[in-house]
């Protein structure tokens, strides 16, 4: 039966993968290493420098200099080499973090979001990674985003999804404690030490160029309203107007809370279908939002697959348990809080240094998000 879902299996956390292409001996690496040194003899070498030079995670670095983690003797021998080579001093991020006040990282988990496999998995990855490097994580929400308190109990802070206009961001970005956001914060805010971000538009627009392609001319989006004001939910329900807007459709947006139950979900999407029967695919903007609505249009006698597409914006290994099979956009959640660690030991690093300008500008990494075409979106998967 369409919008039927089995219970889906715990989702592992998995290591990060070792970069690609390390050379077999350390004597070679290290020569190839030397080869594409391009740090200045005049100044400091950073901890990023360091790892690059080495073709190793920042995180693998620290682990080497602080005798910590798991990899292989030669890669850790490597590290150290390059490290005593081009000056890399004793109060490097491995060692800083180690001596550090407090020993502590904050990870924001918003209370809403701790039931969504999305969030869970970050928490998990983070927990390892912290393991890894003899810290400790502090789970904090709301409550605990007080920056007087976090600069005297944490050594810095990842924020995942932060609100835009929230006054207790405002005043710990401002609070000079490194920070790293998963998404960008409120332009409006001061900028953090690092920034994960991923084209929550582009992919949309993908999502809705792929549905096109396969036949469907009127898709609707139900997704969280104003409750949820993140840099993610702006890109993706402007992404979706503006796309309507460009093929002439008529933009067909059903806001409901961002933790809207089951029996919510199934009333928006019954008076979708009911004002609008020309609707032919509905996307899901939040996690677990798809299975609802793939549950109402059973209820309203049509057939997911068939004749209506449903899709999801933020992908979970439940939906592939679903019968049929729902489309998800997979946002890689382990990779960007590993991404967002690695960041944060640096910027500590160069908070420990007193590197850090007044303001600063963000380092920015990019996370493409990817399309899982599946079963709910018939027709054939269009090249990406």
């Amino acid at each position: 039966m369409a919008g039927r879902c089995t219970r889906a299996r715990s989702r592992q956390v998995r290591a990060p993968k070792a970069p690609q292409g390390h050379m077999t001996t350390l004597a070679g690496r290290l020569s190839h290493a030397e080869g594409r040194s391009q740090v200045s003899p005049s100044r400091r070498m950073t901890l990023r420098e360091l790892a690059a030079l080495a073709g190793v995670s920042v995180s693998t670095a620290s682990n080497a200099l602080n005798d910590t983690g798991r990899m292989a003797e030669e890669t850790r021998q490597l590290i150290r080499r390059l490290a005593d080579q081009h000056g890399y001093r004793p109060n490097a991020a491995a060692r800083s973090l180690r001596r550090a006040s407090t020993g502590t990282i904050a990870f924001f988990l918003h209370p809403r979001t701790t039931g969504m496999g999305y969030y869970r998995s970050m928490v998990m990855t983070v927990f390892h990674l912290a393991m890894q490097h003899g810290l400790q994580i502090q789970l904090i929400g709301p409550t605990e985003l007080d920056a007087d308190w976090l600069v005297t109990h944490v050594d810095g802070v990842i924020l995942s999804d932060p609100f835009f206009g929230h006054p207790r961001t405002r005043a710990l970005l401002s609070s000079g404690l490194p920070v790293v956001t998963v998404e960008r914060p409120d332009p409006a805010m001061p900028a953090p030490a690092g920034v994960v971000r991923s084209a929550h538009d582009i992919v949309m627009r993908r999502l809705l160029d792929g549905l096109r392609s396969r036949g469907m001319r009127q898709p609707a989006l139900v997704t969280a309203g104003t409750d949820f004001p993140t840099d993610w939910s702006g890109l993706v329900g402007e992404a979706y107007t503006s796309w309507c807007a460009e093929h002439r459709r008529t933009p067909l947006v059903r806001p409901i809370p961002f933790d809207a139950t089951h029996r919510s979900v199934r009333r928006a999407v019954h008076d979708l279908l009911r004002q609008h029967p020309a609707v032919d695919a509905v996307i899901g903007g939040h996690e677990g939002i798809a299975i609802g609505v793939a549950g109402a249009i059973a209820e309203a006698g049509r057939q997911v697959g068939e004749d209506i597409a449903v899709a999801s914006c933020v992908d979970d290994a439940v939906l592939q348990y679903c019968a049929p099979q729902i489309t998800g956009i997979d946002l890689f959640p382990e990779r960007a809080v590993t991404m967002a660690f690695d960041l944060l030991l640096e910027a500590i690093d160069a908070d420990r240094r007193g590197a850090v300008d007044d303001a600063p500008t963000p380092r920015v990494l990019d996370l493409p998000p990817v399309i899982r075409w599946r079963e709910s979106t018939p027709g054939k998967s269009p090249k990406r």
